[in-house]
């Protein structure tokens, strides 16, 4: 098991992790230039499918991980940049029956995989990074716009605030990029205790059936999400 994280994750986060696979710290700063984004390896790595598909220039040393560990993945066409029109091309919100993002911007190779998935449109591209998607249409989000539309269908949709989640060189960061799921154990870059809606979380999850696992005891560190691969 490959657990991809930005590579500014702490020390005691990644021993931790070490304990569920094999860590590898994302970087990469010489595709993205804006430093609150650069290790966020939910914006090269859309989840979500049968097998992950991910962007041409993925960090070479990513891609030759994954063969080394037979881990099987997809390649998208989309090159990941500083524009609005490729840095979120892969920053998806995947569901078992919905898709969630701004379709003008999202990965030609993305499209063509929703087979019978519908497809939900918003404004804002960075979908994965605000919304958590768990089996079953489970959903967190930090988004106040997809969680009503998410509602409106009837899905099981938690909201949380986002002011208290840590996201260097910005204000604030998202839920979704605090956390990872991998089986029945919900991963989380800091401490639920941190953050006022961290009870309304942790019971939400628990609900669900979920083990939680806070990785350190600071405040949750938006890192463009855990991704388990493998």
């Amino acid at each position: 098991m490959i657990i991809l994280h930005d590579f500014r994750l702490s020390d005691k986060a990644v021993k931790t992790l070490s304990d569920y696979g094999e860590p590898l710290a994302f970087d990469a700063q010489q595709f993205i230039k804006f430093p609150a984004l650069v290790g966020h390896p939910d914006l090269f790595c859309c989840m979500g499918w049968q097998k992950p598909i991910i962007a041409p220039n993925t960090p070479r040393y990513v891609i030759n991980k994954l063969k080394s560990k037979n881990i099987d993945f997809q390649f998208g066409k989309t090159l990941v940049g500083d524009s609005k029109e490729t840095i979120s091309a892969y920053n998806v919100a995947v569901g078992s029956s919905l898709v969630i993002h701004n379709k003008r911007y999202t990965d030609p190779v993305i499209m063509q995989n929703l087979q019978d998935k519908i497809f939900i449109h918003v404004n804002q591209s960075f979908t994965r990074c605000s919304t958590m998607v768990f089996p079953e249409d489970n959903f967190i989000t930090s988004d106040k716009l997809i969680f009503a539309r998410l509602d409106k269908m009837n899905k099981n949709c938690l909201y949380v605030h986002p002011e208290q989640i840590v996201l260097p060189g910005l204000n604030y960061g998202l839920i979704g990029g605090c956390m990872g799921v991998c089986g029945k154990q919900v991963f989380v870059s800091g401490s639920l205790k941190k953050i006022d809606d961290g009870e309304k979380i942790n019971s939400w999850l628990k609900n669900l059936g979920y083990h939680i696992v806070e990785l350190d005891s600071t405040p949750l560190f938006d890192g463009g999400g855990l991704l388990f691969l493998g």
